[in-house]
């Protein structure tokens, strides 16, 4: 059984000849013939020097546009067993047969895939006449009926006459040329065809560009472009069905699965597989990957595995190490992200009003996106778990998706397929991708929406900091006068102890001077200390206004109590000390006998936190340090102050 496909060639067919006689795909040149007049017929370059030499000789200068020559490609069943040397035997006599020996042509057959297959590139100028071979509408039928008679004398299968379309040009066929759709419908066809032959992505392009189709990989996309086309297309423009991955499902016969391989991470790479590091195994584990598994873009090649299956991991050696599934290869490997819709955007127009009414129709669409999926997928209203939810249906209908292409593709392979079943099959198909397309809208809109949450959460907190600010710095500022009162109630126990300290070493050196003469006793009594009195009262004065002040501050109520007990119990020793000392000591004695207890007791206290101290020890701990760093004074020597006092 063979198929026969035919297109044109309106440019590079130096390219055209190289990808059917490149080495690896005809064992070194073995399977290519040709009946131009060359040395070697694998030379691709003198063949297509011959067939341009013998197009401006006898046919003149070709127009732009015009065709070149035609790629007849005749495919044998893989299932049926056809060895190299009858498949090319047999080419030779088709290609003989369909150009008449007029037209110079070249042969090549492919072995390399798991299907034999023919090219046959002939000029379009006839060699002997000069003029052009012209395809018509029964060119195809007749080439086939060629190739039929010929695999029957060699013993192989014939495939079925395929059913003949009997419906012309649809309404929507011409509007789809009215819109300027049909470039796209072309470039559909084409991907379509060539998928169907085609093992591989490099297949694939070879296949297109005899089509005169331009493929090219820009910002991680696919684009086609043909020949009469000004713009490229982009795949996702295409559909679905015509993006990389589902190409790629297309070409491997079964659902894949992408991951995406930096080329410094290649260890070692020929003409059929790569075999690159495991990204986290230190280098550890590899990875082999066959070639027709991978879309090279730039310094990225994106491999597309099946999807369902085993991947065997080898070490840096390449001896076997262990089995792995597809999805136990992404806890190295980063999963892509999934495929968004793009929305295109009209140009040409210029008109202001025109431009701001599009824009508000475009936040409309957008808006009645994020309604919907908002009801469906987020009616509670946690948009994160709806996110997550749409997101897992989008990719189960994406495998999906790609199973059902799969299904089409193997069901255009198989000539047993009845057309109804086709049909069946391609309205699944659009279900499908209507289905999936409705979910990345969906996607995208609670995208938006997270995103809207999220910054609405972050203008909230900016409109809280200012008050927890506030917050802060009033309780920073509570701390920080605590604090100042602290201190002020240190500094004034300090001013205390100084100023009794400072009043009996002054009465103590007044002790030491001579005997002064009497007063003038005026008739009222005199007593000599109450300036020392006045000054202690006016000091505990201002220590209890601080204390209210600090009380007032801080609100610890306690302390004013302490404090007022400290100092009617001050004012009482100090009374005592004064003016109630018996014959026994004087005024100096007592106040030392009572700081030496004192101190004793702060002795004691040593280990007693200073906070836990109440005002009055650490009065009375102050003093002591003050009083024992005077200089010491002859107890014995206390007859002038007996004297004084008396």
């Amino acid at each position: 059984m063979a198929y026969v496909k035919m297109g044109q060639i309106k440019s590079t067919l130096g390219k055209a000849l190289a990808y059917i006689a490149r080495d690896d795909a005809t064992q070194g040149g073995v399977f290519v013939s040709t009946n131009a007049p060359v040395i070697d017929p694998s030379d691709h370059n003198a063949v297509a020097a011959m067939m341009a030499d013998t197009s401006e000789r006898v046919g003149g200068a070709a127009r732009r546009g015009a065709v070149l020559a035609h790629h007849v490609i005749q495919s044998f069943d893989p299932s049926e067993t056809v060895d190299a040397e009858t498949a090319h035997r047999v080419g030779v006599e088709f290609a003989e047969s369909i150009t008449g020996g007029e037209y110079e042509y070249m042969i090549a057959t492919h072995v390399d895939k798991d299907h034999v297959h023919n090219h046959i590139i002939f000029n379009a100028v006839n060699m002997k006449t000069g003029r052009k071979f012209r395809c018509q509408r029964d060119t195809i039928s007749r080439f086939r009926s060629v190739s039929d008679s010929l695999c029957l004398r060699a013993g192989l299968s014939v495939m079925p006459e395929p059913p003949k379309r009997t419906t012309g040009r649809s309404l929507a066929d011409i509007y789809l040329v009215v819109k300027g759709e049909s470039h796209k419908r072309f470039l559909q066809t084409e991907i379509d065809k060539a998928a169907q032959f085609s093992r591989s992505f490099d297949e694939l392009e070879g296949q297109l560009r005899l089509a005169g189709i331009e493929v090219s990989r820009r910002q991680g996309s696919l684009s086609f472009r043909a020949e009469d086309q000004k713009r490229a297309v982009r795949d996702y423009r295409l559909g679905e069905a015509f993006t990389e991955s589902a190409i790629m499902a297309r070409l491997a016969r079964q659902e894949v699965n992408r991951i995406d391989v930096d080329q410094s991470m290649i260890v070692h790479e020929d003409a059929h597989a790569v075999r690159v590091r495991v990204p986290g195994s230190r280098g550890q584990l590899t990875l082999t990957l066959a070639r027709n598994q991978i879309v090279e873009h730039g310094r990225t090649m994106r491999a597309y595995i099946p999807a369902h299956g085993d991947h065997a991991l080898a070490d840096r050696r390449g001896r076997f190490v262990r089995h792995v599934s597809t999805t136990d290869l992404y806890q190295w490997f980063s999963q892509p992200k999934p495929d968004r819709t793009r929305v295109s955007s009209i140009g040409g127009i210029d008109l202001a009003q025109l431009t701001s009414w599009h824009k508000q129709l475009g936040q409309l669409h957008a808006l009645e996106d994020r309604v919907n999926a908002r009801l469906r997928w987020a009616p509670a209203g946690n948009i994160r778990v709806g996110l997550a939810a749409a997101r897992e249906r989008a990719a189960a209908v994406k495998v999906h998706y790609q199973a059902q292409l799969v299904a089409v593709t193997e069901a255009l392979d198989d000539a047993s397929v009845k057309p109804e079943t086709l049909e069946g099959l391609a309205a699944s198909l659009r279900n499908t991708e209507r289905e999936l397309s409705m979910l990345q809208r969906d996607v995208t809109a609670l995208e938006a929406l997270d995103e809207q949450r999220i910054d609405n959460h972050a203008h909230a907190a900016e409109r809280s900091t200012p008050t927890e600010e506030r917050e802060m710095t009033m309780r920073e500022r509570v701390e920080h006068r605590a604090h100042q009162i602290l201190q002020e109630q240190a500094a004034a126990n300090d001013a205390e102890a100084l100023a009794l300290a400072e009043e009996e070493d002054r009465s103590h050196d007044e002790d030491l001077q001579p005997d002064a003469p009497a007063p003038l006793d005026d008739g009222r009594d005199i007593d000599p200390h109450a300036d020392v009195r006045e000054r202690v009262r006016a000091q505990a004065a201002e220590i209890l206004a601080r204390a209210n002040r600090a009380n007032a501050a801080s609100g610890v109520e306690q302390a004013r109590e302490d404090f007022a007990t400290d100092r009617a119990e001050a004012e009482e020793d100090l009374h005592r000390d004064l003016v109630q000392g018996d014959g026994d000591g004087d005024v100096l004695n007592v106040s030392t006998n009572r700081i030496e207890t004192r101190n004793e007791q702060r002795h004691s206290r040593e280990d007693k936190p200073e906070q836990e101290m109440t005002l009055r020890e650490r009065v009375e701990a102050r003093a002591a340090e003050i009083y024992a760093n005077q200089p010491k004074i002859d107890r014995n020597d206390d007859e002038g102050n007996r004297s004084w006092r008396r």
